[in-house]
């Protein structure tokens, strides 16, 4: 795994400030490890995972370069999105 993680690294340098056919030449390539995910459930759901929940996305708040909401839904159901720049693997995080 590690071996295909250094070469995703070097496949973002080698894109990293390139312009591509097409785009003027301040349009250049910005590339940045990013994680995004979300989840979605009812509200059902929700209310039985919310007190282990809301401390979970609580400490992500805290961490560097995480980003996370929790959007509820008129009918209880709720979403949360989460977002992160990727120092680490995805699976450390």
């Amino acid at each position: 795994m590690e071996d295909y993680t250094w070469r995703q690294q070097k496949a973002l340098e080698q894109l990293e400030g390139k312009v591509l056919p097409g785009f003027l030449p301040w349009q250049k390539m910005k590339c940045q490890q990013l994680f995004h995910s979300s989840l979605s459930c009812s509200a059902p759901v929700y209310r039985v995972i919310k007190k282990q929940l809301d401390p979970l996305l609580q400490s992500f708040r805290n961490l560097k370069g995480v980003e996370c909401s929790l959007e509820k839904y008129d009918n209880g159901s709720c979403r949360v999105k989460i977002s992160a720049t990727c120092y680490k693997n995805n699976w450390q995080i």
